[in-house]
């Protein structure tokens, strides 16, 4: 009788678990889980978001790059998408990335305070001492649709945070 109740007990409990898996799926996006993504998907992840258009070309080594505009805000960034080499035509990470040519940039301690006030990116001067932000996000182990779209929606509120912070019009 105890090895009843004990096998009734897990089919219940499976049954109960595998209903709030359905009803957490109910999002418009959160069915679709990666951990890699093709040029195709990045697409139609960047074309989920209100307000933006995009290029795509290729760098120098060969990955996507998606140049972003966000006309609401007169901003735009890069998405560059990294791979492990395992699969040619998906990638593992996306990193966004927006960088400021400014006539007079701040300086490294702003650009320092910036960075300890703030979660989530990260800011530095480039090479010709002009401000940049960058925020990666890897998808091993499985991320929702919706979790990229946010991140790179919360990507584009920081890239107006940061244009704000140091001065650029």
């Amino acid at each position: 009788m105890r090895g009843l109740r004990k096998w009734a007990t897990i089919l219940v409990l499976g049954t109960l678990l595998a209903c709030a898996g359905s009803i957490a799926g109910t999002g418009a996006n959160q069915g679709w889980v990666y951990d890699e993504l093709s040029m195709g998907e990045i697409d139609l992840l960047i074309e989920a978001i209100d307000g933006v258009n995009y290029t795509r070309t290729i760098d120098d080594y060969g990955d996507p790059i998606w140049i972003v505009t966000v006309g609401y805000l007169g901003l735009r960034f890069s998405l560059v998408a990294y791979d492990d080499d395992s699969d040619p035509w998906a990638w593992e990470m996306i990193m966004a990335y927006g960088g400021f040519e400014m006539s007079y940039p701040p300086s490294v301690w702003e650009i320092n305070d910036y960075n300890r006030t703030r979660r989530g990116v990260r800011t530095y001067l480039d090479s010709y001492g002009d401000p940049c932000i960058e925020a990666d996000m890897y998808l091993d182990g499985g991320v929702t649709a919706d979790a990229i779209v946010a991140f790179l929606e919360r990507f584009i509120r920081t890239l107006d945070d940061f244009a704000e912070y140091i001065g650029f019009d």
